[in-house]
């Protein structure tokens, strides 16, 4: 039996030069080195041409861009006459909202401009109003916040206290009306 697979092997081996092992190795090594570079040269060439191809596709989206000149925020400016401080290509309502701003902008320049100095105190008195409604509301929350750490320390007669302050001082505001229901809340002594 190993008589008869012997001779299988060596007539596949005759058939089959290539495989044979009477090969030489040093030719083996300089096959797998020509195919190493042919394989090299393969990456190198895919590579050069991805490279090429995404040159000519950012050429081709830069060249479909509208222009400054066609772009729809450029017809927009152009037929109502207002001009942006923004020149990209935006959708129709960021354009209606910036020609607004815009508008706006103009309108308080022109204001400045001639010396409408009424315009400009009334502007000056409605956020002197704001700024003093906004700290009169941190003050208010200032004394809510101390009523609040009062009762979580188990201190009801020092968080009473501040909650009428609150309401006392600032009987309007949205944190009179906290302290109010937290009062309710507490047990009073």
């Amino acid at each position: 039996m190993t008589d008869s697979l012997e001779q299988l092997l060596r007539a596949t081996d005759a058939a089959n030069p290539a495989r044979s092992p009477s090969v030489d190795p040093a030719g083996a090594a300089q096959r797998v080195r020509t195919r190493r570079r042919a394989q090299q040269l393969r990456i190198r060439a895919i590579s050069a041409a991805a490279c090429v191809l995404l040159v000519i596709a950012g050429g081709v989206w830069l060249g479909m861009r509208p222009s400054p000149a066609t772009s729809p925020h450029r017809t927009i400016v152009k037929a109502t006459g207002a001009q942006p401080s923004s020149t990209r290509p935006v959708t129709a309502t960021l354009v209606a909202f910036d020609l607004q701003s815009e508008l706006h902008e103009q309108t308080a320049a022109r204001l400045i401009r001639s010396g409408d100095a009424r315009a400009t105190r009334r502007v000056t008195a409605v956020s002197a109003i704001a700024d003093v409604q906004t700290q009169r509301d941190r003050a208010a929350l200032i004394l809510v916040y101390e009523a609040e750490r009062s009762a979580r320390e188990n201190r009801t007669r020092d968080a009473v206290a501040s909650y009428r302050r609150t309401i006392e001082l600032f009987p309007h505001s949205p944190w009179a009306q906290v302290a109010r229901e937290r009062l309710k809340e507490l047990p009073t002594s």
